[in-house]
């Protein structure tokens, strides 16, 4: 049967061999893991869709965007000094940086979405409030 499914089989696999032949009554720990696994899945494509999809223009904290010109000017002056073929490897490796970055930022950006959902059903199961 093909069958869409919002979590794959291969993510729950691990939890649900563990409950085989197991009492149903200590199964509740273990399906909660697997429930868990589930929500931050879904909430993982959700939050990487909004970073992908959200406006990048956004003003830098005063002491990131100081920073960030020292890092710009020293590597200017850095590559400006260096022949040809050792400019070519700098741009290289700055490249290679701006990926690693940017993966960087992106998991930041997914880790504070779900931190901020748990935080706020915590608000919302604290109150009692439907």
């Amino acid at each position: 049967m093909n069958r869409c499914q919002m979590v794959s089989f291969g993510a729950i696999e691990t939890e649900f061999c563990r409950l085989q032949g197991k009492d149903p009554m200590n199964s509740e720990p273990v399906l909660t893991d697997v429930f868990e696994n589930g929500m931050i899945e879904v909430l993982r494509e959700l939050a990487t869709h909004k970073f992908l999809t959200r406006n990048t223009s956004r003003d830098m904290l005063p002491h990131i965007e100081e920073a960030n010109k020292i890092l710009c000017d020293n590597f200017s002056a850095l590559r400006d000094k260096l022949p040809k073929k050792e400019k070519e490897a700098l741009g290289d490796l700055e490249g290679d940086f701006n990926i690693v970055a940017g993966y960087e930022e992106e998991e930041a950006f997914v880790k504070g979405f779900i931190e901020g959902y748990r935080f706020l059903k915590t608000l919302h199961v604290s109150t009692g409030k439907d």
